[in-house]
């Protein structure tokens, strides 16, 4: 089977405090398999960045995560391939207090799953756990709290005929603690200062949404 490749673009810009322009800083070209896309990047503490997509194996997508340095040179990546015949996309990706990372995205359940999995600062997987009910459940953002645990937000069609919003609480080792269904599709999910509370963002009948 022939496999083409796929090119992405990373480009860091730097401001120019004269000029109030942008100038590159570094650019680098990364290619994998025809179906690889980057969704997710940030930055880590060391300077470098952390990368969050999917790339294929065989005939299956898998959720994928890539380090740089703060040059933008790869320094190591990771699949998530826990059944070889399933597939698993990757969606958002953030860095977390201990140096790791988490990321979530869709993988293998009745019609999909939501799944988190958490990264040592090597790409060692710690943990995964997936969530989701007898259709669609797709995770959208992660964000950790300042007890080391997660606020997990979840695009999900397993509750009603209509797409809703599944915000779950889970514990530092991915265990579920708590739930609540908004309606309305999935946008991003903030923690306010100081844990006080979260903030979401999504669509509802075609319209911008928001609760906090």
């Amino acid at each position: 089977m022939n496999k083409s490749l796929k090119i992405f673009f990373l480009i860091l810009l730097s401001f120019q405090a004269e000029l109030f322009a942008q100038t590159n800083t570094w650019e680098r070209i990364l290619t994998y398999t025809d179906v690889c896309e980057l969704k997710k990047i940030n930055q880590t503490d060391d300077g470098g960045f952390i990368v969050a997509g999917q790339d294929r194996i065989g005939n299956n997508n898998k959720m994928f995560i890539i380090k740089l340095n703060e040059y933008g040179d790869t320094l190591w990546s990771r699949h998530f391939d826990v059944n070889i015949n399933s597939v698993y996309l990757g969606q958002w990706v953030d860095v977390t207090s201990d140096n790791g990372f988490i990321m979530c995205g869709i993988g293998n359940g009745i019609n999909g799953d939501a799944y988190v999995v958490k990264y040592d600062s090597l790409g060692n997987i710690l943990w995964y756990k997936s969530f989701g009910g007898s259709s669609v459940d797709f995770g959208y953002c992660i964000r950790q709290l300042e007890d080391g645990g997660y606020i997990f937000l979840v695009n999900t069609n397993s509750f009603s005929s209509n797409v809703s919003t599944w915000l779950i609480r889970i514990d530092s080792s991915g265990n579920k603690m708590w739930s609540k269904l908004y309606p309305g599709g999935v946008g991003e999910i903030q923690v306010l200062d100081k844990n006080l509370g979260f903030i979401i963002t999504g669509t509802l009948n075609n319209k911008l949404f928001y609760s906090d």
